[in-house]
């Protein structure tokens, strides 16, 4: 029997739902059954789950048009991101096509990179936030890193300190100060180019270099990302600007946002859930600069929201209460768990859902003692840890 809580969150998404107003039908004839439910899963926040070749952005694209056609928000508060130029001018121009069919005005309709966002912003905010200081964006961050290696006693080649660009790069994506770098990369075992404190000297000096002596502050294209989070996070007017102005985040290729990245979607937001995203875990490409796919495999557990797609079966999860795990509750939910928002998986003409909840393997553990035929019989000295009962041993002689 579900929790009194549980029951009044699936009752108030029950009531959201019906209340959903009926759209033209221009916007979803086009589409499939998977599509068409992503398109028309109520507000709130939402996370598609699509492979390649799916239709994830005509879903994400069409699902913006129902927004607005169904008076949820109006398209000027609207913020669509992503994470390339090419792509963004997809979406524009598939917005500006859906507006014109459908006359709802979706064309309207930011949609931007993640950067070009936040220099616009930044532009609007930074005389309130900083004050008469001006700034100026780094076209590229090669001759700063050069001087700093300069300034830290280091004579570094041309492939040196790109390398060290790449790595501070990494590191501003990862939320990670020169004075955290070395630690940082000992304890994921990163790959660094140079010995890992000096790369740390060098991004120190790369960071101060960046004042210049006529009060100008030089940006690169992560302090854009920065200075924007800070400052919504630190002005509460900036906040409260900000937030009126756009109600309504969408972000495409969502499995390729980086810590910094999400940072900026978390100040975004604020305590606000009005947020779809479509990604595919198996197509993070810009892992090099930060990038994880964590952030989309965990939506459920940020935004209370889960489905989870498995060969083409859609299932439905809820987030476990505190103490409790699926192994305690004596296995996985089933379809008819309460839940409290939608996530909804795009099936894939290729076949390649993911799946992004599945029951954890058992864990093993090797024996401290046993025979050498054991040793190199892996099956025979290995055991089951945790709830799952074990499986049956040889009796010891």
């Amino acid at each position: 029997m579900p929790r009194r809580g549980a029951a009044r969150r699936l009752s108030a998404i029950t009531a959201k739902m019906d209340a959903m107003p009926v759209i033209a039908d221009s916007l979803i004839a086009d589409l499939d059954d998977e599509q068409r439910e992503a398109v028309l899963a109520p507000r709130g926040p939402v996370c598609v789950l699509a492979g390649a070749g799916t239709g994830k952005t005509r879903t994400i694209t069409h699902r913006i048009a129902q927004l607005v056609a169904a008076g949820h928000v109006a398209a000027g508060q609207v913020l669509a991101v992503t994470f390339t130029q090419r792509a963004a001018g997809e979406m524009r121009s598939r917005l500006r096509a859906l507006g014109a069919a459908s006359e709802t005005g979706v064309g309207s309709v930011q949609a931007v990179t993640f950067h070009a966002a936040a220099h616009r912003q930044l532009r609007y905010f930074w005389p309130r936030v900083v004050g008469d200081t001006g700034w100026q964006l780094m076209d590229s961050k090669f001759a700063v890193v050069a001087r700093g290696a300069t300034r830290a006693g280091l004579q570094l080649s041309t492939d040196d300190v790109r390398d060290v660009a790449g790595e501070i790069e990494w590191a501003k994506a990862s939320l990670i100060s020169p004075e955290q770098y070395p630690e940082a990369v000992a304890a994921i075992s990163r790959d660094v180019p140079l010995d890992a404190a000096k790369v740390a000297t060098v991004y120190a000096a790369y960071e101060s270099l960046k004042s210049r002596d006529d009060g100008v502050a030089m940006l690169d294209f992560d302090d854009l990302l920065l200075y924007t989070a800070a400052a919504i996070e630190n002005d509460a007017a900036v906040a409260d600007e900000f937030r009126n102005r756009y109600r309504c985040f969408v972000v495409d290729e969502y499995q390729d946002v980086t810590p910094l990245q999400q940072r900026v979607l978390s100040a975004w937001l604020g305590d606000r859930d009005d947020l779809t995203v479509v990604g595919d875990a198996n197509q993070t490409i810009y892992s090099f600069t930060g990038a994880t796919p964590r952030y989309l495999l965990d939506f459920s557990r940020r935004l209370w929201c889960a489905w989870n797609a498995t060969t083409g079966r859609r299932r439905r999860w809820s987030r476990w209460p505190t103490g409790s795990s699926p192994r305690r509750a004596g296995g996985w939910p089933a379809a008819s768990c309460t839940w409290s928002a939608n996530a909804i998986p795009v099936r894939s003409r290729h076949s390649t859902n993911i799946p992004t909840r599945l029951p954890k393997p058992p864990r093993w553990r090797r024996r401290s003692s046993g025979s050498s035929n054991r040793a190199r019989h892996p099956r025979r000295s290995r055991c089951y840890t945790g709830s799952t009962p074990s499986p049956r041993r040889t009796r010891r002689r």
